[in-house]
């Protein structure tokens, strides 16, 4: 148990790791600090401790035997260790399930769109009942602090609660078909409302307008609060081409840059913007972008972003927006941006797989890359798919074992799916591309 993972993001031995974990077990359990009482609150509601202990003990054990993939290793060894323990039925169930499944949410959190109903679905085909969902999602939560000091950050948080909700309501039978009419409908009127309760200078004419020029996902998953800021940056677009906003959310480790600007006639906006936070040293959590379909195409794209794994600082922050509208509008072009910063991106990225799917989402293909960590790993994937002529409309950002392994949502030209007889060419495509061996 004194074996170090190979992987940069691992501070402990996997013995002092497991034994972490159950001592932060005890301290939800005792509710010492308030700044959890979350997590106090759901392993209050856990009927099995001692499994949760247990897990802690033996998830990782796999990683003694071999690092990659080394959950189904660690199974094998629970189901042993549980053999000679003569645990339960129902314990020997929750232990396999949160020893086989212990990276589930954390991995769907920070890779998957947790908008997109066939997500939520697949996670809980996986898990049992609620109880089972609420020991994963503590278990989740204790063995991702366990494993280096800011490793859990605040978008864990917001989406992991998000996810555990989506898919407690699916194991309860509360799942609704969110693309019927009236309830887009219904919250469509809930939006107007809402903007005009809070006194924001704008008609309801223009909020319908715009409401009407989106796509249904966004009336529905997008939050009031991040709305009516789009229409406010909109209105700006009347005088100017690009308008730019940066905020730090007070409790957060990340900041929110939200872009609104004309669509370019081709895929690259999101490499635009990306080269430009690679070249001011900003690392992109999670990126969401939207095109408003009017007579000319606006994109609304929204990045979460952190500077040294905390908030951009005001400084940095005027730097970045300041940069932006100069590519943006075209007054610099962002290749002499990174040369003028330093920064000399290779033709290709060190490609470990790239695979492209149509059953996640029924929307768009899902393509999901695994590389070699490196800086500017995001931009040169989103300047690798825009130069294939993809539209990205999601990019979910993680690093595990010292590789970044991302999945970006995607459309062909037509704004569609790519047509599964085509996803082989396009996978042969991409990887030639993500590799810098396509001329440009």
């Amino acid at each position: 148990m004194r074996f170090v993972p190979p992987d940069p993001a691992h501070r402990f031995t996997v013995g002092e790791h497991s034994l972490r974990i159950v001592e932060h077990l005890e301290s939800l359990r005792s509710g010492q600090e308030p700044s959890e009482q979350r997590f106090s609150e759901l392993i209050a509601q856990c009927s099995h401790f001692d499994v949760l202990c247990l897990a802690a003990l033996v998830h990782d054990a796999g990683k003694l035997i071999s690092d990659r993939e080394h959950s189904e290793l660690s199974l094998a060894i629970s189901a042993s260790v549980a053999e000679r323990l003569k645990l339960a039925p129902e314990k020997k169930e929750l232990l396999d399930l949160i020893v086989g499944q212990h990276l589930l949410l954390v991995r769907t959190g920070r890779l998957h769109d947790l908008k997109t109903p066939a997500v939520i679905q697949a996670v809980a085909e996986k898990i049992t009942n609620v109880d089972a969902l609420r020991h994963l999602y503590v278990f989740s939560y204790v063995d991702t602090r366990a494993v280096a000091k800011k490793n859990w950050t605040s978008m864990d948080h917001r989406d992991l609660e998000e996810l555990f909700r989506k898919v407690q309501d699916h194991l309860m039978g509360r799942s609704q078909e969110e693309s019927a009419a009236d309830v887009v409908e219904g919250r469509v009127s809930e939006i107007r409302h809402s903007i005009a309760r809070s006194g924001e200078p704008q008609s309801d004419e223009a909020v319908r307008r715009h409401c009407d020029s989106m796509p249904a996902s966004y009336i529905l998953n997008t939050t009031l609060d991040e709305i009516a800021l789009h229409i406010k940056l909109l209105a700006g677009l009347e005088t100017e081409n690009v308008v730019l906003d940066l905020y730090n959310r007070p409790g957060d480790d990340y900041s929110e840059l939200t872009v609104c600007a004309y669509d370019d006639p081709q895929p690259g906006m999101l490499a635009k913007i990306t080269g430009v936070l690679y070249a001011c040293d900003a690392d992109i959590q999670k990126a969401q972008v939207f095109t408003r379909r009017t007579e000319r195409p606006v994109v609304l794209d929204t990045l979460w972003i952190r500077s040294s794994g905390t908030q951009v600082s005001e400084a940095r922050a005027r730097r970045i927006l300041s940069l932006l509208k100069e590519v943006l509008t075209g007054s610099r072009t962002l290749e002499k941006l990174l040369g003028g910063m330093g920064k000399h991106p290779p033709a290709g990225i060190p490609l470990d797989s790239v695979d492209l799917r149509n059953d996640i989402s029924e929307e768009h293909t899902v393509v999901h890359v695994i590389a070699r960590d490196l800086q500017g790993l995001l931009y040169l994937m989103t300047r690798a798919l825009s130069r294939s002529g993809l539209y990205i409309h999601s990019a979910r950002v993680a690093t595990w074992a010292a590789r970044g392994e991302n999945n970006f949502y995607v459309t062909n030209l037509d704004g569609r799916q790519i047509p599964a007889e085509d996803l082989p060419h396009w996978q042969e495509s991409l990887e030639r591309a993500l590799c810098g061996l396509d001329e440009v």
